[in-house]
């Protein structure tokens, strides 16, 4: 079966004769109130030989001195296909748009995935980050502070805002146990307001000032 293709679509056009191709299905639903809804990815065809691109169905041999190069002006794949994959084809032609990837000849797993929308992948997304955040260790590196900026530039007198910097970790205190109860005394400075941050500086709480210049 024939299917129409463009640069894209072949892999800028770098899918030959003998090639195995996975197809996948671009479905854009609709909501309700008849507006555009979130697209849906699902595999549809896998490790399908590729017969023909355009006119052509033999490969180029790179050792042969008279092969004439590779044909990069197809439009269309020509697919071995089985009748019944031809049915499900010629549907999803019509349902919405194909994909095709090129697989390794030497690559005979199965598709790993069933279906890719919008919110999953975004969830997809939030859950890789968030274990990310969770792997990263955490600082202990001695006089780590978070940079406060108070206020901004005079365009008149050019004076630039002063900065306050606030330790990121507390040390130990006599009384708490660990170093959770130390990160716990560390949360807790952490100013809630500019009032806070100014008093800090003012206690003396907070790490040496950065000079602005």
């Amino acid at each position: 079966m024939t299917i129409s293709v463009d640069e894209i679509n072949s892999v800028s056009h770098m899918v030959e004769p003998g090639n195995l191709v996975d197809l996948m299905l671009v479905i854009s639903g609709t909501s309700s109130d008849g507006s555009p809804a979130n697209q849906t990815v699902v595999p549809f065809l896998d490790q399908v030989k590729v017969l023909a691109t355009g006119q052509k169905v033999t490969r180029d041999d790179p050792s042969d001195p008279n092969s004439e190069g590779r044909n990069v002006s197809y439009g269309n794949f020509t697919l071995e296909v089985t009748p019944t994959q031809a049915a499900r084809l010629a549907l999803a032609t019509e349902l919405g748009k194909i994909r095709a990837t090129l697989r390794n000849d030497k690559d005979k797993q199965t598709v790993d995935f069933e279906t890719v929308t919008a919110d999953n992948m975004l969830e997809d997304i939030r859950e890789r980050a968030r274990r990310a955040s969770m792997a990263r260790p955490r600082s202990s590196t001695p006089g780590a502070y978070v940079e406060y900026f108070v206020g901004g530039k005079n365009n008149n007198t050019g004076a630039v805002a002063p900065v306050i910097n606030v330790p990121i970790s507390a040390p130990a205190l006599p009384g708490q146990a660990n170093a959770a109860d130390a990160a716990a005394a560390g949360q807790s400075a952490a100013p809630k307001n500019i009032q806070d941050l100014v008093q800090m500086s003012l206690n003396g709480n907070a790490a040496p000032a950065k000079s602005n210049k």
